[in-house]
């Protein structure tokens, strides 16, 4: 049961981790696009100077917001964001629950009938959480990997002195 718990635990933070680095990236790329396509639909860029010297510039300014506008509901992770920040906080939930579960096992104040009962009711939330995410695929990009990894690492490192084995 305690290594079932730890497993579980640290994977949830895994988890959390990882989406709060990947839900960041979407939410700044949408934040990105959105500027430009406020810029583009602003009257008084128009009329800065610079247009009249570098007319082709805006006009592809214009031609981007243009494509942006049609193309910016169906890019993928972007109509999302709501879904995945919510994925994130219910990782932070998952991992602190088993959290609290597995201090209570390490201190000798929990009943193993009770802790299986938690345990079982956690996984079945887990199960819920997939059902619902089912059709958001989040890719694994290396750039987040890596800075989940040392995020991760630190945490073990930190909280729990990754030196001991719970198995």
């Amino acid at each position: 049961m305690r290594t079932n718990i730890w497993h579980q635990m640290i994977a949830a933070r895994y988890k959390a981790i990882y989406l709060s680095y990947f839900n960041s990236y979407v939410r700044s790329m949408d934040r990105w696009l959105e500027g430009l396509l406020v810029v583009a639909s602003s009257g008084a860029v128009a009329g800065w100077l610079v247009w009249t010297h570098l007319p082709w510039l805006w006009a592809a300014i214009i031609g981007l917001s243009q494509l942006v506008k049609v193309v910016k509901p169906y890019l993928p992770y972007l109509k999302e964001k709501d879904q995945l920040a919510a994925s994130y906080v219910f990782y932070e939930k998952q991992h602190h629950a088993y959290e609290r579960l597995w201090f209570s096992l390490e201190n000798g104040r929990a009943e193993e009938s009770a802790v299986f009962e938690e345990v079982q009711s956690l996984k079945d939330h887990g199960l819920e959480e997939i059902e619902r995410t089912a059709h958001v695929k989040v890719p694994e990009w290396d750039f987040l990997v890596q800075k989940t990894e040392a995020d991760w690492q630190e945490y073990l490192r930190t909280n729990h002195q990754t030196e001991r084995h719970h198995e």
